[in-house]
């Protein structure tokens, strides 16, 4: 499959380890990309509907994931008065 990399431009998946992908690309050799981090962060493209739907499916999910750790902050900044009392 070929996907389109704003940096490093065209390049063909030749290993795909679920969320992470293995491409070659023509002018950068071959990298490892993380397919949640660069989906979310719209650094790669694709022509395969499939493909295109996968990405922003991994960029729903990191979308989820940063809402749910910013919650976690917030509530563990919200309890530090209580923490004396619990142990």
């Amino acid at each position: 499959m070929i996907i389109r990399h704003k940096k490093f431009g065209e390049g063909t998946i030749t290993e795909n380890n679920g969320s992470t992908v293995t491409v070659q690309f023509a002018n950068a050799g071959e990298k490892q990309l993380g397919m949640v981090v660069a989906a979310a962060k719209g650094l790669i493209s694709a022509e395969s509907e499939a493909y295109v739907k996968t990405i922003e499916i991994y960029g729903e999910y990191l979308k989820k994931e940063d809402s749910i750790r910013n919650a976690v902050r917030y509530a563990e900044m919200e309890l530090v008065p209580y923490s004396e009392y619990v142990e």
